[in-house]
């Protein structure tokens, strides 16, 4: 069936934690509010929705709210759209709960407050987050999308401003990001960790991180990550931070204008990391500094005035990683060394056919093996290097 709704309700302030304005028990229906507000002054939930299906939810606009502006439990074929969820108060408050829920659709909604969380997707699979804005507000721990242990979901051609993270994926695995605009934040845009696989960003822009760990971090062992036409710009951090994992592809993509000794990729750890096709350019670091296990290629990269103050800040640095390869790439006017091959774990390198030119101060190298076994720099065009070509 369809019901409707034209009223005002403007305030509700006794709504227990175990409480709700609206209960769901049917299942096959549409509510559409049609604009109606509502005021949520107490602890429960603006609506509850529990072991339904094919339910959409529609054109409401929920304020105030202490605790959940919806919590969706054990549920199915749920939509939620064209509504507003705004200036929650409290540091707890959770937003939109969807738990142990399948194939929900979240789609042109706004989010706004400074809780825990705006949308929290938790044990839920095939969820569809489109056309969403989420509002954080400058709140210092919120995040937009905390999703955790669900598998299947897609966010795309959202914009997410001023939340302490944009999209959290916590052993999230075969999800897609495409297509959203995520600034002002102040620790990380998107966090991949805990085991989260097979993981692709597509189209993503992201500026003017106030702080963090990185634009785009991966840690604690996740795989199969593709990061591709991302734009990381303008933030006080590092463009893409990996610090875990391995089969990671970041490919055409943009990382520039950087600071607060920020640089473009920074890889802590990982294996099977490919870096291809990128531009990575005015950083206020290194371009490329890679400490990984085993199997690196870096190549096509452009490579152009990334400057500091650390005397590490190269065109690529690796400090550690067997089977190392650096190709093709354009390497011009970074503050050190073009390319830098330094520690003791570095064996079994390949540096080939790179060009790089007006590198470095008077002490610098175009390329420097400084601490690499078994390594070989062949077919290199270096000119207008203050100091050593090799």
């Amino acid at each position: 069936g369809s019901y409707s709704f034209n009223l005002t309700m403007n305030r509700f302030g006794d709504i227990g934690a175990n409480a709700s304005i609206i209960t769901i028990n049917a299942s096959n229906i549409t509510i559409d509010f049609n604009n109606t507000i509502i005021r949520n002054d107490g602890f429960g939930a603006f609506l509850n929705a529990t072991y339904v299906r094919n339910v959409t939810i529609k054109r409401v606009k929920v304020i105030n709210s202490s605790r959940f502006d919806m919590f969706i439990n054990l549920s199915s074929d749920i939509s939620i759209l064209h509504s507003h969820f705004v200036n929650r108060v409290g540091s707890n408050t959770e937003g939109i709960n969807i738990y142990h829920s399948n194939r929900t659709i979240i789609k042109h909604n706004f989010l706004s407050s400074t809780g825990v969380y705006l949308l929290g997707i938790i044990k839920s699979d095939n969820t569809t987050i489109s056309n969403n804005t989420f509002n954080g507000t400058g709140g210092a721990n919120t995040v937009c999308i905390n999703l955790v242990a669900s598998n299947n979901n897609t966010i795309n051609d959202s914009t997410f401003y001023s939340c302490a993270r944009g999209i959290n994926l916590e052993s999230a695995n075969y999800t897609t990001i495409y297509n959203s605009n995520i600034s002002n934040g102040s620790a990380n845009y998107i966090r991949i960790l805990a085991r989260s696989d097979h993981i692709i960003i597509n189209g993503s822009y992201s500026f003017d991180l106030l702080s963090g760990g990185g634009n785009i971090w991966v840690d604690v062992y996740s795989e199969n990550i593709t990061m591709e036409n991302i734009t990381a710009v303008y933030s006080a951090s590092v463009g893409i931070q990996i610090d875990d994992g391995s089969n990671i592809l970041i490919k055409n993509s943009r990382l520039e204008n950087n600071t607060n000794s920020g640089q473009g990729i920074n890889s802590d750890g990982g294996s099977n990391i490919t870096i291809i096709g990128n531009t990575i350019n005015n950083n206020s670091a290194a371009g490329i500094v890679v400490a990984a296990y085993q199997n690196v290629w870096i190549e096509n990269n452009t490579i152009n005035n990334n400057t500091g103050t650390s005397a590490q800040d190269d065109g690529i640095r690796i400090s550690s990683g067997i089977n190392v390869t650096i190709r093709n790439n354009t390497i011009t006017g970074n503050t050190d060394r073009g390319i830098i091959l330094d520690g003791a774990d570095v064996n079994y390198s390949r540096v080939e056919n790179n060009t790089i030119k007006n590198q470095g101060t008077s002490d610098d190298y175009g390329i420097y093996l400084r601490s690499a076994a078994n390594s070989n720099a062949t077919g290199n065009r270096i000119t207008a290097i203050n100091a050593y070509g090799i």
